[in-house]
């Protein structure tokens, strides 16, 4: 992720950022329109406009987690911290 051009998150309207960091964390789609009062419908809308705000020209893959790469890179998610485990 760090060749080429870097995204442009300042395009994304609050309800596309709500979307990128419930597909940064995991959520599907139904999960997303459930938790935030959205249709189905209203989030797949959301998450055609993020891929074509920031992700253009990307074709095949997969978009969800190259989105969570981003996401994470910007500060928009946290990783939680885990411990390596010691071995006795």
């Amino acid at each position: 992720m760090s060749n080429g051009p870097r995204p442009r998150l300042d395009l994304l309207t609050d309800e596309e950022v709500m979307v990128l960091r419930g597909v940064a964390y995991g959520m599907t789609d139904d999960e997303l329109a459930a938790r935030h009062h959205r249709t189905h419908a209203t989030i797949r809308q959301h998450y055609t406009h993020i891929v074509a705000k920031i992700l253009p020209g990307i074709t095949g893959g997969n978009k969800r987690v190259l989105l969570t790469r981003i996401a994470i890179a910007a500060g928009y998610v946290s990783l939680p911290v885990v411990e390596p485990s010691r071995s006795e």
